[in-house]
């Protein structure tokens, strides 16, 4: 088991386009756990935690070759919202 202890949940977002396995699925509702470098990062459906590190590092405009994030819940005072959105 692993513990987080660095990183919490800054947004929820749901995703929306063409499902991979083993990483986004379409309509999935996904923890996003920090905005790295340009990137989110969120705990995808492979739920890699390798060394208390949650998940992989997506775009925020362009997870996959054809889906987007929706933003269903943000608690960092409106940044992954403005990040996602583009403003």
């Amino acid at each position: 088991m692993y513990k987080l202890t660095m990183y919490n949940i800054i947004a929820k977002l749901k995703y929306v386009g063409k499902s991979k396995p083993l990483c986004l699925t379409n309509g999935v509702v996904y923890n996003c756990y920090g905005f790295e470098g340009g990137m989110l990062r969120i705990l995808d459906d492979e739920e890699d935690m390798t060394d208390g590190v949650p998940g992989y590092l997506y775009s925020p405009r362009k997870p996959l070759e054809y889906g987007r994030f929706e933003v269903i819940e943000d608690y960092s005072n409106g940044l992954i919202t403005r990040v996602i959105n583009g403003y």
